[in-house]
């Protein structure tokens, strides 16, 4: 009998455990200001590259309640490097999957035209390219 009182006390502290909680999210996007505004220049000095191009082949992953995020896959094709990184800068095609902290920006509905991308290469801590944030730029095809 205690040993069913035990399992009955234990087992709610055991299934909210924070195993099973969401990992932590760095405090702020590093292009961010402390009053949370956008700061272009900080951006670009926290980024190993920064280019401009076009957002093509979206696949949108929308999961509701209680995320409610598209967790969409998308190309971004450079059209030119205003900071160009220190490896693969022939790169003209990047491969980005939206998550939760890492490429934390969702799309935008209207995904033509021109956009700014600011990120980072691979490292030890990302296996693949990220980005800190992007802008859209300009309406043209």
């Amino acid at each position: 009998m205690k040993i069913k009182r035990l399992v009955f006390l234990l087992l709610p502290s055991l299934l909210c455990s924070t195993a099973f909680a969401t990992k932590m999210c760095p405090p702020e996007p590093p292009c961010f200001d402390p009053d949370h505004k956008f700061n272009s220049d900080k951006c670009t000095q926290t980024s190993d590259w920064v280019a401009v191009g076009k957002i093509e082949d979206v696949i949108d992953d929308k999961i509701g309640d209680p995320l409610n995020k598209n967790f969409a896959k998308f190309k971004f094709k450079v059209i030119r490097w205003e900071k160009a990184p220190s490896e693969d800068s022939e790169e003209k095609i990047i491969e980005f999957k939206i998550g939760w902290c890492e490429n934390w920006q969702e799309l935008p509905s209207d995904t033509s035209g021109l956009f700014r991308f600011y990120g980072q290469n691979k490292s030890k801590q990302y296996k693949d390219r990220i980005f800190f944030y992007f802008e859209k730029i300009s309406n043209k095809k």
